[in-house]
């Protein structure tokens, strides 16, 4: 079972939200405004489109699901991450 994440409407195991780039926008003011820093890390399951047409996409889904959990599990509590594509997920990493 994934972690809640800080900001409860993302997760990377889920369908893609616009809201992640409404919300990294407020990260990036919060990082300018108190003079720290931030990481972006954009991660692409390869093949995933090569699973979906050997294998459907329910394990294709499967496959995400099972990358979303392992992102969540190094992840901090104050991280935020989405899924922002079909295969793509996104991390905003704040600085401590």
């Amino acid at each position: 079972m994934p972690r809640r994440w800080r900001c409860g409407r993302f997760s990377p195991t889920r369908a893609p939200t616009g809201d992640f780039h409404a919300a990294l926008d407020r990260e990036l003011e919060r990082a300018r405004r108190h003079g720290g820093s931030l990481s972006v890390v954009l991660v692409d399951v390869e093949g995933l489109a090569q699973i979906n047409r050997a294998r459907g996409h329910v394990e294709g889904g499967h496959v995400l699901r099972e990358v979303g959990r392992a992102v969540a599990g190094v992840c901090r509590a104050c991280d935020l991450a989405a899924r922002v594509g079909g295969d793509k997920l996104a991390l905003v990493l704040r600085s401590r």
